[in-house]
């Protein structure tokens, strides 16, 4: 009974450090933003998370949707394609409904529609979060693929290589790792000594 406990909490570390090794970096690097919900890249692909999407030739607009929850007033929403310069509209922010400010943890909540310019190819997109203090953060970050694949080059700026928030760093990443390990270790020992 021991050893599949043992087993049980081994594998739902391992299970933890997969879940945690995709969170994007991105959100390491928030200072404002609280939670994003990424819902939709146009409407006909609604219901998952994006990191890369490949769209029909011809298309020439991506429809970033979602709602943001945050402790900082949203000013708008913006994207870059590529790293290049913002593109921001007054319409990218959108009046949020009750159901997004019950959601939502912060003391503001907006809805956002951002309806990137897409050409033939590949290009990455980046989505802002713009505040009335004059502040950004990247809320999403996809590479979007009109009809064939093509190369690129990214011109934002390196992330930097720690992590803002040390919690969420690779720290903790290698510590669940090193629990997962022993925890490994001793069902194998016990296995030994009981054999």
């Amino acid at each position: 009974m021991k050893k599949i406990i043992a087993i049980i909490l081994a594998t739902m570390l391992l299970s933890s450090v997969a879940v945690f090794a995709v969170t994007p970096e991105i959100k390491a690097a928030w200072v404002n933003t609280l939670h994003v919900s990424e819902d939709c890249i146009n409407a006909e692909l609604c219901g998952e998370q994006y990191s890369e999407k490949t769209l029909p030739t011809g298309t020439t607009e991506a429809a970033f949707w979602g709602w943001a929850t945050s402790n900082a007033d949203f000013a708008g929403f913006s994207y870059s394609i590529n790293g290049g310069e913002k593109v921001t509209q007054e319409a990218f922010k959108v009046e949020a409904e009750q159901a997004v400010k019950d959601a939502g943890e912060g003391a503001y909540d907006s809805r956002f529609d951002v309806k990137a310019a897409v050409t033939e190819g590949t290009q990455l997109v980046r989505v802002y979060a713009d505040y009335a203090d004059g502040t950004s953060e990247v809320i999403w970050v996809c590479e979007i693929t009109v009809g064939t694949a093509s190369d690129y080059t990214d011109n934002e700026p390196a992330a930097p290589s720690t992590p803002s928030n040390p919690e969420t760093g690779d720290a903790m990443i290698v510590a669940i790792v090193a629990v997962a390990t022993v925890a490994l270790a001793g069902v194998v020992v016990s296995k030994k000594i009981h054999a």
